[in-house]
């Protein structure tokens, strides 16, 4: 669904491109994530910091999703 979405939203001719980019990022963040979680719980000598790092974007998202309920893309 993610990658149907990035590509219906995606300029004509672009979809390759546009799923192509998105995948990158998405994938980025599963190879640097657990190295950031590592480096900030070794960093720290717990894993309560590693933890409240992954909360924090968490949180964002759902801040945004909830401020954005109802409003439709044209």
């Amino acid at each position: 669904m993610y990658l149907a979405e990035v590509a219906r939203l995606s300029p004509p001719g672009m979809a390759s491109a546009a799923t192509g980019g998105a995948l990158a990022v998405t994938f980025l963040g599963v190879v640097l994530g657990p190295v950031l979680f590592a480096a900030l719980s070794g960093a720290t000598g717990s894993y309560r910091a590693g933890y409240a790092a992954l909360v924090l974007p968490a949180l964002l998202c759902c801040a945004g999703l909830l401020l954005r309920r109802g409003v439709r893309p044209a």
